[in-house]
Order: structure tokens, then sequence, then C-alpha cells
């Protein structure tokens, strides 16, 4: 499938599924209020600290994915995802374990309200070590309709069975089971998908733990410094702002955070297509280039809507009560823009097989939780440190591991001619 294809595949897929999330954000914010609102943000925050970051397995499985169909040896990939399962299962069931066990301690430290809802969140950690698994195996094979599907589905049927507890009235436990059931269709979909390929009797060499490390831990970190560095203020917000201020900053940065879905869908195409092209020794600045080139535009364009229309929009999502959140939106804008070029150059060097950036991206989470410890006063300083950190990372970026952001905005516009050009 062509890049332009299957980006376009892919974005339908995370666009009906980003739908489906908000509208689920949508519907409990008004239905729970700010203030049980701030609960459940701040739970869903807290599980994406744990299956976001774990995204990195399924650009590490991708990646190998890719590579093995690159070099001929599909026949390889079925006794890798196979062995990669177990081991994903019995780590998610023992994740579980764990968090169930510190529920109690997240609940106070949260100020969660209902323990059933924290247990709940804890139920999340065994699909997110799977899904990322089944959905890198699809996005290593360039199976993009399977993955697309597979994105879109689970956010449908969140919204289905929290329609199924509007009935009974709303809560936060509700909203969380209804997340938990959402996660688990996301890993049995694909996996009913994709069954015959499970069938190929196939051996190989296993990996050495130290090997395994060296591939998955750098992309995990990368993903884990990405989903901290976009999502710890809203748990840092629950825990230092006022009950009221925590809702109105969890709804304003869930339409921020709206940014970065384009980019995912992006990043999710580029990965296995430079992968193959780098393995082939072909170039792949073009692929940047135009990655780059409708990223940034599509962030230009929503962040003058943020700024322009704050009130509208604002309004819109959660209605009127909701509306000193409006402030917060054009700052939101600038902030996740920085990270979805940031996620579009990550992805583009894991295509490569270079895990620097990663740790520069572990180190600028680090950063910005450094300055959340200083300036926690008001909504306003959150988003300002988040957005203040993201740019630097862009510069420390072009100064630090490469100019490939500053040569591929400069290309942009001969590859915009090169593509008219085409089409006459």
């Amino acid at each position: 499938m062509r890049g332009t294809r299957a980006g376009l595949v892919v974005f339908v897929g995370i666009g009906v599924a980003n739908i489906g999330n908000y509208l689920f954000h949508l519907v409990s914010a008004r239905s729970l209020g700010p203030t049980s609102y701030a609960d459940l943000a701040a739970l869903l925050a807290l599980a994406g600290l744990i299956a976001l970051p774990l995204g990195g397995l399924q650009a590490a499985v991708a990646r190998d994915v890719a590579l093995l169909a690159a070099y001929g040896a599909e026949h390889a990939v079925a006794a890798r995802i196979r062995r990669a399962l177990v081991l994903g299962g019995v780590i998610g069931v023992g994740g579980t374990v764990v968090f169930v066990a510190l529920s109690t301690l997240l609940q106070d430290a949260l100020e969660i309200e209902s323990l059933e809802a924290v247990v709940l969140a804890g139920l999340l950690t065994a699909p997110a070590f799977l899904t990322p698994i089944v959905w890198g195996w699809a996005q290593g094979l360039q199976r993009f309709v399977t993955l697309s599907f597979s994105i879109a589905i689970s956010p449908l049927a969140r919204l289905v069975v929290l329609g199924l507890f509007l009935v009974s009235g709303l809560t936060v436990a509700g909203a969380m089971t209804a997340t938990f059931l959402a996660a688990t269709i996301a890993v049995l979909v694909p996996l009913w998908l994709l069954r015959r390929y499970l069938r190929e009797p196939a051996e190989i060499a296993p990996l050495e733990l130290r090997q395994l490390a060296r591939r998955v831990l750098p992309v995990i970190a990368g993903l884990l410094a990405l989903t901290s560095l976009t999502t710890l203020d809203v748990v840092v917000g629950k825990s230092v702002l006022s009950e009221h201020e925590a809702g109105i900053y969890g709804a304003a940065s869930l339409i921020g955070r709206a940014i970065l879905y384009l980019p995912a869908a992006v990043a999710t195409v580029l990965l296995p297509k430079v992968a193959a092209r780098s393995t082939l020794r072909q170039s792949t600045d073009d692929i940047l280039a135009g990655s780059l080139a409708v990223t940034a535009g599509f962030c230009a364009a929503a962040t003058v809507l943020y700024t322009l229309a704050p009130e509208f929009v604002i309004g819109l999502a959660f209605g009127d009560s909701y509306d000193d959140a409006a402030p917060l939106l054009w700052v939101f804008g600038l902030a996740m823009s920085g990270y979805a070029l940031l996620n579009v150059l990550f992805f583009y060097h894991l295509g490569h097989g270079d895990r620097r950036f990663a740790w520069l991206l572990m180190g600028g989470a680090v950063v910005e939780a450094i300055g959340f410890a200083v300036f926690q006063d008001s909504p306003g300083e959150l988003i300002t440190v988040s957005a203040v950190t993201a740019l630097g990372l862009l510069v420390v970026h072009e100064l630090v591991v490469g100019h490939e952001l500053t040569r591929a905005l400069a290309a942009i516009p001969r590859l915009l001619r090169t593509v008219a050009a085409s089409r006459r």
C-alpha cells in the first residue's frame, strides 16, 4: 500500500477512534461534573502512563516484523509473535496484580473517591501489554486496514458500554468498566483477524535477554518520556489544584492533545516504511519531509482555531460549565504542536535504528517534572512548563541529534512542487 493511501487508512481509523474517545469524555464530563470527572481524568492519565509507553513494544515489534519481511523471512514472524504474546501475557498479569495490590495507596494519593474505579484502572495493565504486540504485528506486516479497524473498534465499543451505564446512572467506576472492556476488545479483534499467521510453522533462535533489552528498552523509554511529557501535567494538576481547577485543566488537556492524533497516524505509517527503506539502503528524506509537512500544517490550523475561538471549542465539547478552560487552549496548541513534531522525529529515528533521541526525550521528561515541582500554583503555570519543555527539546534535537527537522522543513516547498507537477 502506498504511503499516502496507507496514511489515509490509518488516519481514518485513528480519527474514528478519537471521535469515539472524545464522545466518551464529553458524555462522561457532562454526566459526572467537574469534580468526579477530575477523578476519571486522573485515573485514565495514570493508566496512560502505563499503556502509552508500552507503545514502544508496538514500535519494536513493527520494526522487527518489517525487517523480517524486507529480508523475505515472513515465515519467522509467527514464531516471534507467539513468543511475544506469551511473554507479554505473563508480565501483564503480574503487573495487574501489583497495581491492584497498591490500589488503596493510589486512591489516597490521588484522592479518588471510588476504590472500585482504581482497581478497574489496574485491570487495564494486562491488555496494555498485549495490545501493542498485536498492533505492532499488523503494522510491521503493513496490514494497515486491519490495524485501522482494530484501532477504531475499541472506542466505539466503549461508547456502547458507557451508554448502558448511563441508563442506571453513570459513575467513575462505570466509566472505567467500559474502558476495560474496550481494552480487551482491542486485543481480541486483531488476534482474530490475523489468526492464520499464527499457524505458520517456524522456528527461530531465541533472543537473548540482553539483546532484547537493547532493542526494546530505548523504545519504551522514548514513548514513556513522550507520554509523561504530554500527560503528567494532568496527574500533577489533580494533586495540587482545587477539584474544580483540576477538572477544568483535564478538559483543556483533552482538547489540546487532539493535536497529537494525526501525527500518530503519520508515525504509524512512517516507522515500517523507513525501516524497510533503510534496510535496503534507500533514501528516506522524502518520507520525513512529507510527514513533517502534514503534521506542521495540521498543528498550525488547530492552534489557530484554539487561539481565535477557544470559547466555541470548549462549549461545543464540554458545555458552559468548563468555560474557564478557554484561556488555556492556545498554550496547549503550542505545546502539543511541539510534541507532535517530536513524535514524528522519534519514530523516524527508530526506523533507522537510532535510539539516541529516546534518551534525550527521557531527559526532557525529567526537566519537565522538575518544572512542575517548582511551578504549580495555577493551570497556566503547568501548561507553560509543558510548552517551554517542548520548544527546548526541538532546539536540543537540532543541536545534538541531527538537523533532520531543519532539512526536512526546508525541503517541504520542493516536495510540494514535485507533488503538484506529478498531478498535472
